[in-house]
């Protein structure tokens, strides 16, 4: 009866929205209303930016806004704080389906780009707002400009921060690292031998964007944490090089975790 009445609801608020996008159908009862896969590794929902810039370094390292996994597990970034600083909680069954029935009601499969055709991937045309949402079994985004209600983006953000007055810092316990060779300059530069004790006997030159190297534990954090800085060049036998480190299941760009 409930899936009923929402998908009702729904109906209803596509019918006095122009061009709605169709309304996925259920892949099976959901009790009150909304479906989503639980498995811990699922993202159900994600808001950050899409696109590529002219700093293909800093695209790579970017890190959505908020994330949210299909066993309630939450990250999002805490705002002002420098160098970035990532926060994670993990929400009970009855507090995500609550959110996740808010943005149905709120009307977001009603909600359109603005701009026709397909939307680009995760790393292609221009730097761009984009909310992601998996339910039912199909993942739908839209990116800005779109006709959301205004203000829509940044109250989504804020709804992520509200979700726990006690987070915990987030620091990845593995992830995959690059260098990609560079001639800018940058104010802050490292010799990258002072991480040596940290990254062992890994040398910039030696892990290239086609080539990462997974790393876990006190390295994985450390490069998270240059990551975080921006942009950060870091001096190796006489070449300056931008780390990229990327968190499997967090960055929509990150290779798999190795098996």
């Amino acid at each position: 009866m409930r899936r009923t009445l929402l998908l009702l609801l729904l109906l209803l608020v596509a019918a006095c929205a122009p061009a709605p996008t169709p309304v996925p159908p259920p892949l099976a009862e959901a009790p009150a209303g909304v479906e989503w896969d639980t498995r811990p590794e699922a993202i159900v929902f994600q808001l950050g930016i899409a696109g590529t810039s002219s700093d293909r370094a800093s695209d790579l390292n970017n890190v959505p806004y908020c994330t949210i996994y299909g066993d309630g597990h939450v990250i999002w970034l805490n705002p002002g704080i420098s160098p970035e600083e990532y926060l994670e909680t993990r929400l009970d069954d009855a507090t995500l389906r609550a959110f996740l029935e808010e943005l149905v009601y709120a009307g977001f499969f009603t909600w359109e780009p603005l701009q026709a055709g397909t939307p680009d991937g995760p790393g292609d045309g221009p730097p761009r707002e984009r909310i992601t949402l998996t339910l039912f079994g199909e993942t739908h985004w839209l990116d800005s400009p779109a006709n959301w209600p205004p203000g829509t983006f940044a109250r989504l953000q804020e709804r992520c921060r509200q979700f726990t007055d006690s987070p915990v810092l987030y620091v990845p316990t593995g992830a995959w690292i690059s260098a990609r060779p560079t001639t800018e300059t940058a104010s802050r530069e490292y010799a990258w031998s002072g991480y040596a004790e940290t990254f062992g006997d890994i040398r910039l030159a030696d892990i290239p964007p086609e080539r990462p190297r997974w790393v876990t534990g006190e390295a994985a954090a450390s490069a998270w944490g240059l990551a975080r800085r921006g942009r950060v060049l870091l001096i190796d036998e006489g070449q300056a090089y931008r780390l990229v480190m990327q968190v499997p299941g967090l960055q929509p760009e990150a290779p798999a975790a190795p098996r």
